[in-house]
């Protein structure tokens, strides 16, 4: 049996909640079909990380480290470890690498984009809202852990050399 950490995420508009939801994986911010640039400001507990141009950006778990943010070029993390991981997608700069967090970390995302450019908030590549500029999504570690059963005893990192040997 496996204890795994989940994300805490909310969207607000004018300060207020208006959505909120948790997940195992990730949450994705992503542009729509239009080949405009997502723009938007990244803090971690209130101090500014920086302000991406970009595809979207991924905020992944431990367990998500191996879904859209691997995908992204972000790091592999082990399971057991507890963490946040930032990762944009497709910067528009070659400076913007992921950043691994602490898992006490409060992560904001501002959206910059103007109202042209269509952007969607997705919670483990299944929920998705509509995300408006101006609004705010908030991202932390959640109270409650999720539990897994491993009906194989393989250790992580041999589950992973064998799944690179299949690339």
């Amino acid at each position: 049996i496996d204890r795994r950490m989940l994300l805490d995420v909310k969207l607000k508009k004018d300060g207020q909640i208006c959505y909120r939801s948790q997940c195992i994986n990730d949450v994705a911010l992503v542009r729509g079909e239009e080949l405009r640039l997502l723009e938007c400001s990244a803090f971690c507990d209130g101090q500014p990380i920086a302000r991406y141009m970009a595809d979207g950006m991924v905020v992944a778990t431990p367990t998500g480290s191996t879904a859209y943010n691997l995908s992204a070029g972000g790091p592999i993390v082990a399971p057991e470890a507890e963490l946040l991981v930032l990762t944009p997608l497709c910067p528009h700069s070659l400076n913007s690498r992921s950043i691994v967090l602490p898992p006490d970390s409060h992560l904001s995302l501002r959206i910059q984009t103007t109202g042209r450019t269509k952007v969607s908030l997705s919670f483990d590549g299944d929920t998705v809202v509509d995300i408006e500029p101006g609004d705010t999504i908030e991202i932390a570690k959640s109270e409650i852990e999720t539990t897994l059963i491993q009906l194989k005893q393989v250790p992580f990192l041999e589950n992973i050399r064998n799944k690179m040997k299949q690339i």
